[in-house]
């Protein structure tokens, strides 16, 4: 004896379901977390922001500075106080002034960086000749 005719050999393949057009991508429900604090610092006008930023005033970006005596290195904005560096080597400087003064050890390319209480930076590269 054979089968009922409503029987098949092979059940059918699924088939999605289709979405209708422009009902985008279907969303699952997300997976719920214990939120962590954040660590949110209050938000500064941006003008008083832009005018208290740390930078380098001398020297300037990409300056090319002439071999022999020293240079007064100097920064405005940040926080004090603020610690001068050359390659990564700090100099030794009055903490609570915003300059320090260098002597370039001979011709070549150097780094200087800035850094405040904050541990916000500022750096300039410069070539002495």
């Amino acid at each position: 004896m054979g089968r009922p005719a409503r029987w098949h050999a092979h059940p059918r393949p699924h088939r999605p379901r289709r979405r209708p057009a422009g009902a985008g991508p279907q969303l699952r429900p997300a997976a719920r977390r214990a939120a962590a604090p954040l660590n949110v610092r209050p938000a500064a006008q941006p003008f008083a922001e832009a005018a208290d930023r740390l930078r380098l005033l001398f020297p300037m970006q990409g300056a090319v500075l002439a071999e022999g005596g020293p240079v007064t290195i100097r920064a405005t904005g940040g926080r004090r106080p603020l610690t001068f560096l050359v390659d990564g080597a700090p100099l030794s400087a009055e903490r609570a002034r915003r300059e320090a003064a260098w002597t370039p050890p001979g011709p070549g390319f150097y780094r200087i960086t800035v850094l405040d209480a904050d541990g916000v930076s500022a750096r300039s590269e410069l070539r002495v000749r």
